[in-house]
């Protein structure tokens, strides 16, 4: 069987510094085809910097930043690149950037809101309901997300980020607190700095297992390369809908079965914690 080779591009962006980041990322490029790298995840927002805020508002740093993307395309042949920046919206839903931006944040503040009400929630019914909870409406909310389709309409993608939204904002706190809590005292500094480790871990090979899927199935749903798309030859939309529906319906089976986990996982430590009570 073929193996897939990874690489995660660890740097620091500067917020608005269009082209010194293009720069680093090509050095990242460099670096990783040098070790045989096929798929190559930056930071997050990469290309403008984290976080760009009020930059956004600016229609002429918006286009610069999609230019600087499309730059990456020649740097980039043969690899797949998991590029964080921004685009317009026009094209498809007519949504100018901060259009585009307040919509986007229907997921982040929810998530915001809920994270501190499921800390409460959890310190008086427990860890588990709301773990699963969370799962299952981040599950809802990718399923939706996957029949977007080729003419999204706006409520559709506003459910689906609000479930997921939801979902992230319910499941968090309480599925830290219930890892910590089944950390001895003397090693909670260990166990916190792993569990940051692992999460940023997560959410770069999370990235970059995502942009694998949507270039393989945007191919195989007769779409060809994305690169060359992004060059300016033939766009498919249908097959690009296609890919990312097959995307969203990976991520829902995931989050599916990190529901399964956090039922079973709550179960076996409230069975422990029973058992030391008892001796």
């Amino acid at each position: 069987m073929r193996s897939l080779r990874i690489g995660l591009a660890q740097f620091n962006p500067t917020v608005g510094d269009l082209d010194g980041n293009f720069e680093r990322i090509v050095a990242a490029i460099g670096r990783a085809r040098s070790l045989g790298v096929e798929v190559l995840a930056l930071p997050e927002l990469a290309i403008t910097g984290y976080p760009p805020e009020d930059l956004l508002l600016r229609p002429s740093f918006v286009e610069r930043a999609v230019q600087r993307t499309r730059d990456l395309v020649p740097h980039s042949a043969g690899m797949t690149l998991v590029v964080g920046t921004v685009e317009r919206d026009e094209e498809v839903l007519r949504f100018d950037a901060a259009k585009s931006g307040r919509w986007l944040a229907v997921l982040p503040l929810l998530a915001l809101v809920l994270a501190p009400l499921a800390g409460r929630w959890s310190d008086r019914i427990g860890t588990r309901a709301l773990s699963v909870a969370g799962m299952l409406l981040a599950a809802a909310g990718f399923a939706v997300m996957s029949q977007v389709g080729v003419t999204p309409h706006p409520g559709h993608i506003l459910g689906g980020m609000a479930l997921i939204g939801a979902g992230v904002g319910i499941f968090t706190v309480p599925n830290s607190s219930a890892a910590m809590g089944s950390v001895p005292p003397e090693r909670l500094g260990l166990a916190s700095g792993l569990q940051a480790t692992m999460r940023n871990l997560g959410i770069a090979s999370g990235a970059a297992a995502m942009a694998a899927i949507v270039a393989s199935r945007f191919a195989a749903h007769g779409g060809g390369t994305l690169a060359a798309s992004a060059q300016g030859g033939a766009t498919h939309p249908l097959a690009f809908a296609l890919a990312t529906r097959d995307a969203y319906l990976v991520m829902a089976a995931v989050a599916l079965a990190a529901a399964a986990l956090s039922l079973r996982q709550a179960g076996a430590t409230q069975r422990d914690a029973g058992t030391r009570q008892g001796s």
